[in-house]
């Protein structure tokens, strides 16, 4: 009888303890807006996950479409990369070969921007960083990039300045060189 009364007692612990953990609610996902350029943890208990929701200890990661020759790069995801550090941009470059130096003093790859194959080229400032992206690309195609940065990505016109804009903490400037249309892309200094 005894035992039976410890089962029973047993059982009954066993249930209120499954009950009050099938009443506990699972974490929501975050409904706070995310920066496109912060990398997130995959679940949520991930390893590389710090105390503080939202957040993680690693620099955010250069957009995986850089890194791929055949895929599309967005304008703003190639503007995140401003101000990183040259040893992120070899890393994030390491299977992708160089095209040759199309601007002198930087690193130069082929990207599709905008539909158009593209030479890049990542310039290093003196305390390591990118601080200016070079873009050209064959031909006259300055009126698709004018389309992309004022009615896609908004930016604002820069005043007093033809072909010059300002979009997230970056200036962008536009011209036309030897039959190629040339876009820089430089970090605004504070």
């Amino acid at each position: 009888m005894m035992k039976k009364q410890w089962i029973a007692i047993l059982l009954a612990g066993l249930l209120v303890m499954s009950l009050s953990a099938c009443g506990k609610k699972q974490p929501a996902s975050d409904p706070t807006p995310k920066d496109p350029n912060q990398q997130q943890p995959s679940e949520p208990g991930d390893s590389n996950a710090s105390d503080t929701p939202g957040t993680s200890d690693q620099e955010p990661v250069f957009p995986d479409s850089l890194a791929r020759a055949d895929a599309e790069v967005r304008l703003d995801e190639l503007i995140s990369v401003l101000g990183r550090k040259e040893a992120d941009l070899e890393n994030a470059m390491k299977d992708v070969s160089t095209v040759g130096d199309a601007v002198s003093g930087a690193r130069t790859y082929r990207h599709k921007l905008l539909g158009m194959e593209s030479q890049v080229s990542y310039a290093i400032g003196a305390d390591g960083t990118i601080d200016r992206i070079t873009v050209t690309t064959d031909g006259d195609t300055a009126e698709t990039w004018r389309s992309e940065l004022q009615d896609t990505l908004l930016a604002q016109q820069l005043e007093g300045e033809t072909d010059a804009w300002h979009y997230s903490d970056a200036d962008v400037h536009l011209s036309a060189k030897d039959g190629k249309t040339v876009v820089v892309l430089e970090k605004k200094t504070a």
